[in-house]
């Protein structure tokens, strides 16, 4: 496993509503009766809260968090899953409560968080990656971790990393506001990207529809720097040359 803090990577037209809406397929629908899974996360990866430094593994853990949700998509469907136990841990149990016209003998792709994806009018996943991401002291803000995973009822999803992390460590006597990335390469940072669920492998991002080869960390009313100790600047960056940014 990887310390979390070195760089890894794993691997808009219209869009089509949202929704745990019915999208009936006759004899083949759940009543609407809630229905459960578990997802775990692969660790030495990316998410929204980090636990504390794990000796054996030798990196800060990455661990679900309270209230997350995760989209459950199948043909132009989306189903919001809740987290309702596992907060903490690399394994959650997430409910849907309104599950109509989701088929349980078919296999669907998993994405987080719920509220950065769609389906577009060409049945493509689109992941909505934000321009801007907030700073959090020693961590990094949530819904800017994207993870996606493909499965079937009744078994595990686990969850892949899409992005890396940026961590950036500056010292000094000033006070930083913000920070802006770019990619010296004209690499797409932020904007619509098209998300591929191959059968056999790791979900990724398969192209971008639009987008800015920047993206940045705003810091609020500020962070105080010191001459002492070097502050770290966690930014979520999508996998690519580690040598391409300023």
């Amino acid at each position: 496993m990887r310390n979390i803090f070195k760089f890894f990577a794993v691997a808009l037209a219209m869009l089509a509503a949202v929704s745990c809406e019915k999208n009936e397929v006759p004899g083949n629908e759940l009543s609407g009766e809630p229905i459960t899974l578990t997802a775990s996360i692969t660790n030495g990866g990316t998410r929204t809260s980090l636990g504390d430094w794990d000796n054996t593994a030798g990196e800060f853990p990455v661990l679900w968090s309270k209230a997350d949700e995760i989209a459950v998509i199948q043909g132009s469907n989306v189903f919001k899953f809740v987290l309702v136990s596992g907060e903490g841990t690399t394994s959650g149990v997430f409910i849907c409560e309104n599950p109509q016209g989701f088929q349980p003998s078919q296999q669907f792709n998993a994405f987080y968080p719920y509220d950065l994806v769609s389906v577009n009018m060409w049945g493509e996943t689109i992941y909505n990656v934000p321009s801007e991401q907030s700073y959090v002291a020693n961590n990094f803000a949530s819904k800017v971790a994207p993870m996606a995973a493909s499965g079937t009822i009744g078994k595990s999803l686990v969850f892949s990393n899409l992005f890396s992390v940026l961590k950036l460590q500056i010292k000094g006597d000033e006070q930083v506001k913000e920070i802006d990335v770019v990619s010296m390469v004209n690499m797409k940072m932020s904007g619509s990207a098209v998300l591929s669920f191959p059968q056999d492998g790791i979900p990724s991002i398969g192209k971008w529809e639009s987008g800015a080869r920047s993206v940045k960390l705003n810091c609020g009313e500020g962070v105080q720097l010191n001459n002492t100790d070097y502050t770290d600047f966690m930014i979520m960056i999508p996998p690519g040359n580690s040598q391409g940014w300023s």
